[in-house]
């Protein structure tokens, strides 16, 4: 059994996940009215990529050295600050949004996460999951000619 936490076993995953997540036309688009956004669990920074391009404020989070290097090499976020998503290091009501996409299910205590989430945000929390797609589309997509 592996006994590495999410947090590590996404580290170690962390090149090949931005090669999958930054393949042209691979998200749809995010649209929101809000301004201040808090992109919980970043990861390579896709979803504050496509915030930024409609005009949001976008502050980055992710215990990942790895992929908050990858997000912020996107040019996306004001800020990118490595923090563990149930515990996070900011005042109540920090954000007038935090978005979750394709981060709760990884993460070590999603439970504290959401209450974490709920309490830095002023007007909403939401989160957009999508179950990941099989290793099998990593592999194509990146290792295979």
């Amino acid at each position: 059994m592996d006994e590495r936490s999410l947090a590590e076993k996404w580290e170690a995953q962390a090149s090949t996940w931005a090669c999958w997540t930054r393949t042209p036309g691979h998200d749809h688009q995010f649209a929101y009215n809000w301004m201040a956004f808090l992109d919980l669990g970043c990861g390579e920074g896709r979803a504050g990529a496509a915030l930024k391009q409609r005009g949001h404020r976008v502050t980055g989070v992710d215990l990942s050295p790895s992929l908050a290097r990858l997000a912020e090499e996107t040019g996306a976020y004001h800020d990118i600050v490595l923090a563990d998503a149930a515990a996070l290091p900011f005042e109540d009501a920090s954000f007038d949004l935090v978005l979750a996409f394709m981060s709760l299910q990884d993460m070590d205590d999603a439970a504290g996460a959401v209450r974490e989430a709920a309490r830095v945000a002023g007007a909403a929390a939401i989160s957009a999951s999508v179950p990941a797609h099989a290793a099998t589309s990593l592999e194509r997509i990146c290792f295979l000619p």
